[in-house]
């Protein structure tokens, strides 16, 4: 597991409400964390135009990747542990997300919704289950 990164991360799910860790410091992660940021925009072409035109339409979001790696003592646990963490992430709804960086800075995402997490019981993974989660949310402030 030498090749696993530790998590300088903490992504709270609703923060100000029921909060739900979903990534905390010092957490085996795959990968760091994408954070991409999305324009509503569209390319439209136009008869007899030499060059199509490029329109925003202002709405900029936010989308957030992140792994995040749960150790096991035997084979049973990461299978119970699936099962019971998608029955909790299956009830999250609209929220803020938010976002701490150790030592660093704080921020919100706001409108967020879980797009998708995926757990993977692969054979290589023996005693430990990696998570994927992806996030998609509004405006990002910084608190």
């Amino acid at each position: 597991m030498s090749d696993r990164i530790k998590s300088a991360w903490r992504i709270t799910w609703d923060p100000s409400g029921t909060p739900l860790v979903l990534l905390d410091y010092g957490d085996l992660m795959l990968a760091e964390p994408l954070i991409g940021q999305p324009h509503n925009s569209e390319l439209v072409s136009f008869a007899r135009a030499l060059n199509p035109e490029g329109f925003h339409y202002g709405n900029v979001g936010h989308e957030i990747q992140f792994s995040r790696l749960d150790l096991s003592t035997d084979i049973i646990g990461p299978r119970n542990l699936m099962m019971s963490h998608l029955t909790v992430t299956g009830l999250l709804r609209v929220a803020t997300l938010k976002i701490e960086i150790e030592g660093g800075d704080t921020y919100h995402v706001e409108s967020s919704v879980l797009k998708n997490v995926s757990p993977s019981l692969a054979p290589e993974n023996k005693n430990f289950l990696p998570w994927v989660y992806n996030i998609a949310g509004g405006l990002l402030v910084k608190i």
